[in-house]
């Protein structure tokens, strides 16, 4: 049985209950900032004084990109079910982009609603006596932020959750489905040698056809001259067999004939 290392979620939580309960966590804060912005983006047109064109573009673009996060969260949810790595693949390349889209979209808003309280709103308020619309637009605008970094914060944990999940469906895949290959047979492939390698003499053991005096067409010895004997070549000496013959004593035992004696037969009548 082959174990497989469980990747965990907060150090105790497995992997998959994490990335689960972090797409539910930016389910809420997705839908919540996309409400504060459409929220605000239409009060910034119904009331009495001219509406922030640069606040009510923030807000709209903080509800369009929140509202898409939320439905990429749900997304989320439904791969978390059918564990399926294609799409938690997918997923993952989805929350890249929603991550930096969020992110730009947080940074825009909070810069020009400040801007705009700051400099515009707030001092308006006062001048008209009415101090209760500039601490209302001060807690909206802060619990706005408050949301908006604590959606940041799960985004960015979850994507470092969601490719661990992803891998860990990968390899539970892989041992439970290893590839199969076909053997392939390569036969060799005969190589033909046109050169021939070069020979080094050594001192200790010479080819004998290397040495000009060995060569083809040369004699080892001049051919004796005409009308002169040959030498004569000695033949090996032949031993010379001896044999010695021993004398030995024969004694010859005389033969004895024995005469046999032949007993008549007994004829016997009984009267």
């Amino acid at each position: 049985m082959v174990f497989i290392r469980s990747r965990n979620f907060l150090c105790c939580l497995p992997v998959r209950y994490g990335v689960f309960i972090l797409t539910v966590l930016s389910i809420l804060g997705g839908g919540t900032l996309a409400g504060f912005g459409y929220l605000i983006a239409i009060s910034q047109t119904g009331g009495d004084a001219p509406p922030d064109k640069a606040v009510e573009a923030a807000f709209y673009i903080q509800a369009v990109v929140f509202t898409a996060f939320t439905f990429v969260s749900v997304f989320g949810i439904v791969v978390v079910i059918l564990r399926s790595k294609r799409l938690i693949r997918l997923y993952c390349q989805i929350l890249y982009g929603m991550v930096i889209a969020a992110v730009g979209s947080g940074i825009y808003s909070i810069v020009v609603v400040f801007y705009a309280d700051s400099n515009v709103g707030c001092l308006t308020n006062i001048i008209d006596d009415n101090p209760d619309d500039c601490k209302e637009s001060a807690i909206i605008g802060g619990t706005n932020v408050g949301v908006i970094l604590f959606v940041w914060a799960l985004a960015s944990y979850a994507c470092v959750i969601v490719p661990n999940y992803a891998e860990e469906i990968a390899v539970k895949d892989y041992l439970n489905n290893p590839p199969t290959k076909k053997p392939t047979i390569s036969l060799p492939t005969p190589q033909m040698n046109t050169t021939y390698n070069s020979f080094t003499p050594t001192l200790r053991a010479e080819y004998g056809f290397t040495d000009p005096r060995q060569s083809f067409g040369v004699q080892r010895s001049p051919l004796p001259p005409p009308n002169s004997p040959l030498p004569r070549t000695p033949h090996p000496r032949t031993p010379t067999l001896r044999m010695s013959i021993s004398h030995t004593a024969v004694t010859h035992t005389p033969i004895v004939h024995t005469p046999t004696i032949r007993t008549p037969r007994i004829a016997t009548h009984f009267a």
